[in-house]
């Protein structure tokens, strides 16, 4: 009998492992995985396709966790490189995949699936198979951009639904549809309650609108625009007003290349409050970080000078010198992550979109520690241009000042 009961209790033991729910911390191929960042590689550091595939096909099981399981496997191999051959057998299954998970799946699953139509999209390029994925996953993104109630997943398929557009739509119709969309969503009152979906709203929308006619975007949409994003620097969280300063600047940018002019000053009269900003209403960090970036903002509404940046992703160097190539970077680091530099050397269409703010990763200072000294002192030339700048955009600003008789 006590071999019997111990009989019962293995076989009791094997059942409820078998039965439990997935973990977020396991271990699959001798890979650790945690939350939400994993790879799925073969022995060589690459990811494996015949793994890949298993992946895809387990975004069909019933269970929601073992989907959910899969969608970051996939994202983190399309982010990690191109997977060319991955994507020739299974662009279409996986695209029908994310439709389904996208129609009937938990706030977690839209998010992930989200991501992975971002990383998808830029994985195929601007080419017929990106046009197809942006028609099949179009109608359930947009659902979800409209009225989806948890943030976190409304902001996921709205920088999805931004990415695909950008990539995969062709017509003129359609590109202006999508940033109807956009401008409609942030023009309702009940988005107020979605800050991530805010900010992706105004990121997206500017990106969009890159690729539109800058008439028809002053007769349908510019003036709603600017009056919301006039509104949301008085928003409580610190990322929506950031990014409503930020969008103001990308569409004054706009209006400045197409000879518009638009009308800032209410706008700017906030913008310069947050700049400096004093007091004890938020976190110090916050409060430093706020300041810093409305000084940006602010500099631009009064000079149009943009506040040229680098930025390193490994051996690559991005040059940001306009709001239209921070917003296409804004995209490319939401869909490829910590994977962008692998995508800007082997992706021609990555590439294409970031134009002439690909520039070679600078050398490793070499020689003599006074040697490295001098290059790094105000009298280098780096130093000095940054002087330069600042230089001109105080006299920008003067000259402004007293244009408008400030």
């Amino acid at each position: 009998m006590a071999g019997s009961r111990r009989s019962r209790r293995r076989g009791q033991s094997s059942r409820a492992v078998d039965d439990a729910p997935d973990s977020d911390d396991a271990s699959v191929g001798g890979l650790s995985i945690g939350g939400d960042e994993v790879g799925v590689e073969g022995a060589n550091g690459t990811a494996d396709e015949a793994s890949l595939g298993d992946c895809v096909e387990e975004l069909s099981e019933k269970r929601y966790d073992t989907r959910e399981k899969a969608y970051p496997k996939i994202t983190s191999a399309l982010q990690q490189d191109l997977q060319e051959d991955f994507l020739g057998q299974y662009r279409e299954t996986l695209s029908m995949r994310i439709a389904g998970s996208l129609r009937k799946g938990g706030s977690r699953e839209l998010r992930l699936a989200a991501e992975c139509a971002s990383a998808l999209a830029v994985s195929l390029g601007a080419d017929d198979s990106c046009e197809s994925a942006w028609r099949d996953l179009h109608p359930h993104l947009a659902k979800i951009a409209k009225s989806g109630r948890n943030d976190d997943a409304r902001a996921a398929c709205v920088q999805a639904l931004g990415t695909l557009c950008f990539v995969g739509a062709e017509e003129p119709s359609e590109l202006e549809e999508c940033e109807e969309l956009f401008t409609a969503t942030l023009c309702s009152s009940s988005v107020e309650a979605f800050p991530k979906t805010i900010e992706a709203l105004i990121g997206s929308s500017a990106l969009v609108a890159g690729r539109i006619s800058f008439s028809w975007i002053q007769v349908n949409v510019l003036d709603r625009l600017i009056n919301s994003m006039t509104e949301m620097l008085d928003h409580a969280d610190l990322a929506a007003r950031t990014s409503a300063g930020e969008g103001l600047c990308a569409f004054a940018e706009m209006s400045l290349q197409a000879k518009h002019a638009i009308d800032v000053v209410p706008a700017l009269e906030r913008v310069r409050e947050l700049a400096a900003q004093t007091g004890h209403s938020m976190a110090k960090r916050d409060r430093a970080t706020q300041r810093a970036r409305f000084r940006d903002i602010r500099d631009f509404l009064e000079t149009a000078i943009f506040t040229v940046y680098e930025k390193k992703f490994a051996n690559v160097v991005l040059k940001v010198d306009s709001w239209k190539c921070e917003a296409r970077l804004r995209m490319l680091t939401c869909a490829l992550g910590s994977g962008i530099a692998a995508h800007c050397t082997a992706s021609s269409f990555v590439a294409a979109v970031l134009g002439s703010a690909l520039v070679a990763a600078p050398a490793r200072l070499s020689g003599s520690r006074a040697e490295r000294r001098l290059e790094m002192s105000p009298n280098s030339p780096a130093a000095k241009a940054s002087t330069l700048q600042r230089k001109t955009q105080r006299r920008a600003k003067a000259y402004v000042s007293g244009a408008l008789g400030e």
